[in-house]
């Protein structure tokens, strides 16, 4: 009987981490859509000041500078 529930345990842990690894990759996911919104927030941000101050900016620099 002791190798039966071993077995159980086993596989109920196994569905744990599954369901885990299934949540935490959605939240991840979620972080990366919320991180590139704001990169293209700041991107469209800075575009706009160039075209008003007449200033080009290089990307490179920018990410250089971070």
């Amino acid at each position: 009987m002791l190798i039966l529930r071993e077995g159980i345990i086993s596989s109920m842990t196994s569905k744990i981490c599954l369901f885990d690894l299934q949540k935490t990759r959605k939240v991840l996911a979620e972080k990366i859509e919320q991180l590139n919104a704001a990169i293209d927030d700041v991107s469209a941000q800075l575009r706009s000041e160039e075209a008003t101050n007449g200033v080009a900016i290089n990307s490179d620099e920018i990410e250089a500078a971070t």
